[in-house]
């Protein structure tokens, strides 16, 4: 998994994640648009998710205080530590397996849980 094009090799293609992505949302009563939300990894291929299962793929909001590009800097931080051999893939993977990514990052990067506001209680993919 440590290796230069790995993700982008099990990546699964743009069709199938649009479809299960407007699946989801509908199933999960999501406003807006599919252009309003990214479908991702709840745990990422960098530390071993399942590419294809649609348990492990979530509509995540683009924007937003809990958006998309807040949880990949904690996939990028824990992609690397996994990578140096700082943590075992089964702790990288731990972090991902918890019901809320967002309290998830607040312990990794050590902030206080009165950073959750509001707009994070709409953006846990899985809790």
């Amino acid at each position: 998994m440590c290796v230069a094009g790995y993700t982008k090799s099990v990546r699964p293609p743009t069709r199938y994640t649009d479809k299960l992505k407007r699946r989801q949302m509908r199933e999960l009563s999501l406003e807006g648009s599919a252009r309003d939300y990214q479908e991702d990894h709840l745990v990422p291929l960098c530390v071993g998710g399942a590419p294809r299962d649609p348990d492990n793929l979530w509509p995540q909001p683009l924007n937003g205080r809990w958006s998309a590009a807040v949880k990949d800097q904690l996939e990028s931080s824990v992609c690397r530590q996994v990578c140096r051999g700082d943590i075992t893939l089964k702790q990288g993977q731990a972090i991902f397996l918890q019901a809320d990514w967002i309290q998830a990052y607040l312990r990794f990067f050590g902030l206080d849980a009165g950073a959750l506001d509001d707009s994070a209680r709409s953006s846990r993919c899985c809790s």
